[in-house]
């Protein structure tokens, strides 16, 4: 699969790709198969797992704009009559980036240009667009999601149902046949994306998507996840990726 790079923090040695498909995935260093490490833009293809991580990130050689893992180019230099010349910053790559604990980045996130067009644009979100995300992430269970995505499409899920309800309800008293069990059918067609956001959520906390067995814990387990459900996105990348919402 082709796609672009959002971001990559260095002392994290993570980062998120947007694919063609319009997803966000999320990455490690150890996947990036180039010398010099991975910046904002730059055009690459991977390969998704079968449990949906990103391996063998490569750039993308067949991109409009290639790229040049020269780049920034090093421009002739004025020399003095020392004979000492100017000197430009070396380019980052996978073997120095790393070379000391203290790297040239802030573990607090930053964003770019790609990202905030992103979080803007889900600003503006309704249950309706929150819905249809949730819903073209059907089974996806990695990246984060924020509040507003989980609840919203819960709520979602809650009129759909009623609304069903009623309209069986009517039917099965025009005809004298009880269909209200047909609603069931609408819990098992939310089951899977449900159970995706859930995970999404967690990992929005820092917290793997197994914990959603808690729901076979009656009271205190249903506490305990309604709870994590409601807290806010936490502001550090982690292994899931970048924050679901501008933090």
């Amino acid at each position: 699969m082709k796609g672009r790079v959002l971001s990559f923090y260095t002392q994290q040695n993570q980062g998120a790709i947007l694919g063609e498909d319009g997803r966000q995935y999320s990455f490690m260093g150890t996947h990036w198969q180039e010398q010099v490490a991975p910046r904002e833009d730059d055009q690459v293809e991977f390969a998704v797992d079968a449990t949906g991580q990103v391996t063998n990130i490569t750039y993308d050689t067949t991109a409009t704009s290639a790229i040049n893992l020269d780049k920034p180019q090093q421009s002739a230099q004025p020399q003095y009559a020392t004979g000492h010349s100017h000197t430009t910053q070396e380019q980052p790559t996978l073997d120095n980036v790393y070379a000391s604990p203290t790297s040239q980045v802030s573990p607090s996130p930053t964003y770019n240009s790609a990202q905030d067009a992103l979080y803007a644009e889900e600003e503006g979100y309704n249950m309706i667009d929150w819905t249809k995300k949730c819903m073209s992430n059907y089974v996806n269970f990695n990246g984060r999601a924020r509040r507003k995505e989980y609840w919203f499409f819960y709520l979602a899920q809650i009129l759909i149902s009623m609304a069903i309800g009623a309209v069986l309800g009517i039917i099965s008293g025009a005809i004298g046949t009880d269909l209200t069990m047909m609603s069931n059918l609408v819990g098992l067609i939310f089951l899977l994306p449900t159970l995706a956001v859930g995970s999404r959520r967690l990992h929005d906390i820092g917290k793997s998507g197994w914990w959603q067995l808690l729901w076979l814990v009656p009271i205190i387990g249903w506490i305990l996840l309604i709870v994590w459900f409601a807290t806010d996105t936490t502001p550090e990348v982690n292994q899931w990726g970048a924050p679901a919402r501008r933090v």
